[in-house]
């Protein structure tokens, strides 16, 4: 899915402003950014075998003129499984995640780490990432710290997806929300969405946060980011019921 600018491979030219793919990677996350001046970044990669799969002939067709920034959202499998395959592959600069703070180290941690390498660094909660062309990524937040100075206790159920990092793309008029698995207060999670919102205001995208589960895009929050597209990736008929009718019908 192109979310701002056109898929433009005819010829060789490159894409004309910025493209947001959200990539089908089944039940999990994978987005592909290209900024304008066409350096591309990835944000998540679906579950295993979806690097290969999905993610590196979807680089491939946007013919980049260079690699810039991987960003895990958070460690569970479905969204950094594929991180290790494009990372393996492809010469990104910088890797950006939530650091070392209550990780379980899974095999698919394991793998992404190594993959990443010396390219690895902890995000920054308020900073901001050139993408390129004009295009920027702002850390709204990560392991419960929200720019600005609030902090919301990720330590409660579903700590992992509570301590997703929240960016948020910027070019020209067009914003875009990508939150990972952010928890939003349901089902006795901690809701970092709240002060999440406020400090990220107002955006024309949001891309759902953890797949439309009842654990996320609680109503103040829908209000706040006031966006004018939702997009969510899941697996079809998957067992969660992802999205929701809940979160479905609150966004409409």
């Amino acid at each position: 899915m192109v979310l701002a600018g056109a898929l433009q491979g005819v010829g060789g030219q490159a894409p004309d402003g910025l493209t947001v793919v959200v990539a089908d990677v089944g039940q999990g996350d994978g987005v592909v950014i290209q900024a304008p001046d066409g350096v591309v970044h990835c944000i998540d990669a679906g579950p295993n075998g979806q690097g290969a799969a999905t993610i590196l002939p979807l680089i491939t067709s946007l013919q980049p003129t260079g690699y810039g920034y991987v960003v895990c959202s958070h460690y569970h499998s479905d969204h950094l499984g594929g991180l290790d395959t494009v990372l393996n592959a492809l010469p990104f600069q910088v890797v950006l995640d939530r650091g070392n703070v209550s990780v379980g180290g899974t095999s698919s941690f394991n793998s992404y780490v190594a993959a990443a390498g010396a390219r690895r660094q902890a995000v920054a909660v308020g900073g901001v990432y050139a993408l390129g062309g004009g295009a920027t990524m702002t850390c709204i937040a990560a392991n419960g710290s929200v720019a600005g100075g609030g902090f919301v206790n990720p330590a409660q159920a579903q700590e992992e997806n509570a301590r997703s990092v929240v960016m948020r793309i910027d070019y020209g008029d067009f914003s875009m929300w990508l939150g990972g698995d952010l928890t939003g207060g349901g089902n006795g999670t901690a809701n970092v969405e709240g002060p999440a919102a406020f400090a990220c205001g107002d955006v024309d995208v949001y891309k759902l946060n953890h797949h439309g589960s009842n654990t996320s895009t609680n109503t103040t929050f829908v209000q706040v980011l006031d966006p004018e597209l939702a997009v969510v990736s899941c697996g079809q008929g998957n067992p969660y019921g992802h999205p929701t009718t809940t979160v479905v019908n609150r966004l409409n």
